[in-house]
């Protein structure tokens, strides 16, 4: 970025004769082969023609000058009297030169080209060569003027590079220049320089520098060779740049310096972190960067670390680059700008208004030109956790079908962001980041790859899928650092994932996770924990628990308190709940319960945010818990504090008559608070109650009107309700539901029970005579299979006028219709005294019929003893019936795209008899039967009013029962129920 560039006059011209020594010397290498010093001027040449960028292009206009298709020979024949000369001498040689660039001055690149590759010029800068020194000793008969003078005029010819050997011995030459002062050593690094000359130079300077007091040399002269000598192609063979007395002059002269000069010193020190110190301190005293252009900002930006003591720095350039992005930037100056931001971001400990103004001057302009995906997730890892800003969805739709196109360290950061972020963000912006996360996860570093399933667990994105493609077990084997692994078992444990060989790679690896930070304490106690309560697989979790890490949870992880817990322990008190208990140790001794019903055995967790703000879905912390709290056999009412709030601004709306009355109107907002808690208490029992009956969805929606519990139907009843089959279960509530409001039983569970009973033994009746009576079809089937299809005739089956049997020859075609067939056998009346006969292909059971007529019939055998003339089928049925054979073994042919297994029913999807989505609880358990299945995702009837489902790669059919489906997610706005995939032991509990 900082490297001097070329001569920018006429750069056309310059980027031609460039191009034309990069070529011709390729092909004199492709020829003869090279020396390593021409390897090394090559490449120089080579670099130097990058610098120029796209001013001249292979099919531009000017590649006419490299094919020799224009030739402009003026310049050629004006020179024409010097090349005349008999030039031999060194002083003659240096004035032909000057002669000639002189007449160049004026003249056009073609020009200037011609000459250049004419043979009189060759032939003198040979003749040049002869005189100079073949290394730095050689003592030679050149005077040390001849060299400036000879390079200038080479320059103004652009024949720098034609010559590799002569540039290697003017190199020499300059070495040999006596009093080398600093400006001299300059001119020399930017001349012709090889590694040789170049370690002359650093060894020059540094005997000048311990020569000379600090103060005696200006910093400011040495900033460019010091940032030569730093390249990493010659760092490691000069050494001068880092020695002491380098170094003494370096820290002497920093205060003399302004912004652009220590932005260049930043890049050729980065290796010595004293100067970079003092760089920083140098920098900061500054009072602003206003002289600083993008690329030096830059590199001051990604010097700066995490450390708060760089921040006002970290301000300071921030300002700046806020003034540069006042203007509209080009493409490659919004990538400088990112990494100048993120740079910057690094060492602030806090955001600041600055950083939000930035970002939000970059995003608008990043998004009105569309940048490269790399900008666009460099511009939302900044944004989204920080600001908000108008063009954070535009930029998100952008980059979602680019995301694929991103690094794995891009996407991590991002995807931390995300996590992180405090608003909503498109759904399919966030469904491309996993799908591009699962694509690239067998390509991830572990370091990545840990940050990535950390992230998409905590948003509640989909995970299991991403860890599958990452070979998890395969990670664990590997020696990871003990932040990865609580990263990973973290994201493990948050999504159900339940390999024995995974968790027992990360027990295995404790031993090594005793010198983790605080928040990986966190992270990893709470992964064990759960994981133990869930499975009980892990050892020595109680033993972690009461260590320090213990506190480190605490202080990391602990459950927010909601602001609303006193008005719900009031609301328990007054429903009923007076053993209800607050803040009580969950069984797993991690998690702490905030209220306990044991006479219900319910849990209700209070959340100060429901939903995970980015992704609108379950934060995975939040999840993890109530999973714990499932296993250990509690059912869970979470209630996210906006429903407080939201039913309450319900009730002040509400058109009462007092409604002015304060009183009034608080007594009605806290009715309508403790109605709904009660409501939801209720359903949360009667989920209970289904669930651990096993009813089917059906029958659950048939029910919705029938009280369960006390007083109604009790977990007996509702369990032999589920055993009895789908005919007598809807028969059974039809009849109760007609009958209970008349006869108003002492027990309805016993009532029930009578019901169930009476329809079973009817139910019974009816399967016995239906089994009878398909039996007795079946005989009759079978016995009418076996008959032939037409009756023998009374006259039998000669033909009294038919040709004689003993007439017919082999291979004789004939031809008739069919008079019968039996099983696979087909007789044909071919006029003959009997018919003929051939066995027919099973695959042509539809194509030969009684009375059809076939021709061609050719005749393989006659037996006129016996009466029998066995025919074979024509050549277009014989192949016919192979094409049908091998269409029947292909089977059916694919599909051109993908289409659900179900088709869509005339009445459409919804049931108007199930449950409403508002009477759902997130986290209870629910079963259903598979209605259907598209790409990945199975739905699942399980009587509400929509289906629900979930993704997984295991096999279903529809009509399969499936058990143990916890509910995720109810969006009531979409019509959706998310539920999580069943367990690998209870996928598929019965086929219905």
């Amino acid at each position: 970025i900082l490297t001097c560039p070329p001569r920018r006059e006429n750069m056309t011209s310059n980027a031609v004769c460039l191009q034309r020594a990069v070529l011709e010397h390729a092909r004199r290498v492709r020829k003869s082969g090279s020396s390593f010093q021409e390897q090394q001027v090559f490449r120089s040449a080579r670099g130097r023609l990058r610098c120029f960028g796209s001013a001249t292009t292979v099919g531009g206009a000017d590649t006419s000058l490299l094919l020799r298709q224009e030739e402009a020979t003026a310049l050629l024949q004006q020179s024409s009297a010097i090349f005349a000369r008999h030039l031999v001498r060194a002083p003659q040689i240096v004035d032909a030169l000057e002669q000639l660039a002189a007449k160049a001055r004026g003249a056009s690149a073609a020009e200037i080209h011609v000459l250049t590759e004419a043979r009189n010029f060759r032939q003198l800068l040979s003749e040049l060569t002869k005189h100079l020194p073949r290394d730095a000793g050689e003592k030679v008969s050149w005077e040390p003027a001849w060299t400036a003078r000879t390079i200038s005029a080479l320059r103004d010819l652009r024949a720098q590079s034609l010559d590799p050997q002569l540039s290697l011995r003017l190199g020499n030459a300059l070495l040999q220049t006596p009093e080398a002062g600093l400006r001299t050593l300059l001119h020399r690094a930017q001349s012709f320089g090889d590694d040789y000359s170049l370690w002359v130079l650093g060894v020059e300077l540094e005997e000048l520098c311990e020569s000379s007091e600090p103060g005696e040399l200006a910093l400011t002269d040495l900033v460019s060779l010091l940032h030569l000598l730093a390249h990493p192609a010659v760092q490691q063979r000069v050494p001068a740049r880092s020695s002491p007395h380098v170094l003494r002059h370096v820290q002497h002269g920093l205060a003399d310096c302004d912004p652009p000069e220590l932005a260049k010193l930043l890049q050729a020190y980065s290796d010595v972190p004293s100067i970079v110190s003092e760089i920083h301190q140098a920098l900061t005293s500054r009072a602003s960067l206003s002289t600083t252009s993008l690329p030096e900002l830059t590199v001051v930006a990604s010097s700066l670390l995490d450390d708060p003591g760089l921040s006002a720095l970290s301000l300071a350039v921030l300002r700046r680059l806020e003034e540069l992005c006042s203007a509209e930037l080009s493409s490659e100056e919004l990538e400088l700008a990112m990494a100048c931001a993120l740079g910057a971001r690094a060492a602030l400990p806090g955001q600041t208004e600055v950083l939000g103004s930035t970002v939000g001057r970059l995003g608008a302009q990043a998004v009105k030109a569309k940048a490269k995906p790399e900008v666009l997730a460099q511009l939302l890892t900044l944004a989204v956790a920080t600001t908000k800003h108008d063009w954070i969805e535009a930029a998100a739709l952008q980059l979602a079908p680019m995301s694929g196109e991103l690094l794995p360290r891009q996407l991590a950061e991002l995807l931390v962001a995300v996590a992180a972020a405090e608003a909503a963000l498109p759904s399919d912006f966030l469904e491309s980041l996993v799908a591009a996360a699962v694509a690239l996860a067998p390509t991830w570093p572990l370091k990545d790859f840990c940050s990535a399933a950390e992230a998409m667990a905590q948003a509640g994105l989909v995970l299991e899928s991403f860890l599958d493609a990452g070979d998890v077990e395969a990670r664990l084997a590997t020696a990871s650092k003990p932040p990865q692994l609580a990263q990973l078992a973290w994201a493990m444990a948050a999504t159900g994932f339940e390999s024995p060989v995974a968790w027992a790679l990360v027990q295995a690896q404790l031993q090594n996770a005793q010198g983790l930070a605080a928040p990986e304490q966190a992270l990893l106690l709470e992964a064990l924990s759960a994981h133990a309560a869930m499975h009980g697989e892990i050892k020595d979790t109680a033993e972690l628990q009461r260590s320090a890490w213990r506190k480190s949870w605490e202080e990391q992880r602990a459950q927010p308190k909601s602001a609303h817990s006193t008005l719900v322990e009031q609301f328990l008190r007054d429903l009923g709940f007076d053993q209800a208990k607050t803040d009580v140790k969950s069984k797993d001794g991690l998690y702490v319960i905030p209220f306990l019903l044991p006479e219900k055995n319910v849990i209700v967790d209070l959340l100060p945010a429901g939903r995970h703000p980015a992704s609108q879905q379950v934060p995975g912390n939040v999840a993890l818990r109530h999973e714990v709290w499932s296993a250990l056999g509690y059912s869970v009412l979470a209630i996210p504090d906006s429903v407080w709030s939201r039913l309450a601004a319900e009730a002040a709306g509400s058109d009462q008559p007092d409604r002015e009355n304060a009183d009034s109107a608080g007594s009605q907002v806290r009715e309508k608070q403790r109605a709904w808690l009660r409501r939801r208490l209720e359903l949360l029992s009667r989920e209970d109650l289904i669930q651990k009956a096993g009813l089917e969805p059906e029958v659950v929606g048939e029910l919705r009107d029938i009280a369960l519990g006390e007083e109604g139907l009790n977990l007996d009843a509702l369990r032999r309700l589920a055993q009895a089959p789908a005919e007598v279960q809807k028969e059974a509530i039809r009849k109760y539901s007609s009958s209970i409001d008349v006869t108003k039983p002492k027990s309805p569970s016993a009532w029930m029970i009578g019901i169930l009973k009476k329809e079973r033994e009817s139910f019974d009746a009816r399967k016995v005579k239906e089994e009878a009576e398909q039996a007795e079809a079946k005989k009759d089937a079978a016995a009418k299979k076996q008959q032939a299809k037409q009756k023998r005739p009374e006259e039998g089956w000669e033909h009294e006028s038919g040709r004689p049997l003993e007439k017919v020859k082999v291979r004789e075609l004939l031809q008739g219709v069919v008079t019968n067939i039996f099983k696979d056998r087909v007789w044909v009346d071919v006029g003959l005294a009997k018919d003929a006969t051939f066995i027919r292909p099973r695959s042509l059971s539809n194509d030969i019929q009684v009375g059809q007529k076939i021709s061609k019939l050719s005749v393989a055998s006659v037996d006129a003893k016996k009466g029998w003339v066995e025919v074979l089928l024509p050549r277009r049925l014989q192949q016919k019936a192979r094409t049908n054979e091998q269409r029947a073994k292909a089977g059916p042919a694919p599909k051109r795209h993908q289409e659900a297994t179900a088709p869509r029913p005339r009445s459409g999807w919804k049931h108007d008899s199930g449950q409403p989505l508002e009477e759902l609880v997130v986290g209870s358990l629910v079963s259903g039967q598979v209605t259907n299945m598209l790409r990945g995702r199975v739905w699942v009837n399980i009587g509400a009013e929509v289906d629900a489902s979930f993704k997984s790669d295991a096999q279903f059919n529809v009509g399969d029962k499936v058990q143990e489906l916890r509910i995720r997610d109810v969006n009531l706005d979409k019509g959706t129920v998310l539920v999580s995939a069943p367990a690998a032991d209870s996928a598929r509990a019965e086929l219905s």
